[in-house]
């Protein structure tokens, strides 16, 4: 399972810079993308919120979104689900529009990058 690092899962509200605005898109785009992935995991409500925040955690630290995708793929693998790394892709840059909108701001057509 997705073995990221440790650190503290969300930025606080209130972003003063676009460089902040952009972490806590980044959070939370993580986020909706980890209660996804435990979703088709078929994680109970307790184990899909600690999924997800490793999911948070790992993004801050090691902010490198093919590792992620990666990462969420082979988790969906070893638990029997067989999406692929493009419907990663894709849930990750719609997940990036909605946590954008979430957060006040424009939604992208892209995800966010480090």
């Amino acid at each position: 399972m997705f073995d990221g690092p440790t650190a503290s899962p969300l930025p606080p509200p209130g972003a003063a810079t676009d460089g902040d605005f952009k972490t806590q898109v980044r959070a939370r785009r993580n986020e909706l993308l980890g209660l996804w992935a435990a979703g088709h995991m078929g994680f109970d409500s307790h184990a899909a919120a600690t999924y997800a925040r490793m999911i948070v955690k790992s993004g801050i630290t090691q902010p490198d979104d093919w590792a992620l995708v990666a990462a969420i793929a082979s988790d969906l693998r070893e638990s029997g689900c067989r999406l692929s790394e493009g419907a990663i892709w894709t849930e990750l840059a719609q997940f990036a529009a909605i946590a954008t909108l979430e957060l006040g701001g424009e939604p992208r057509s892209a995800p966010i990058a480090a």
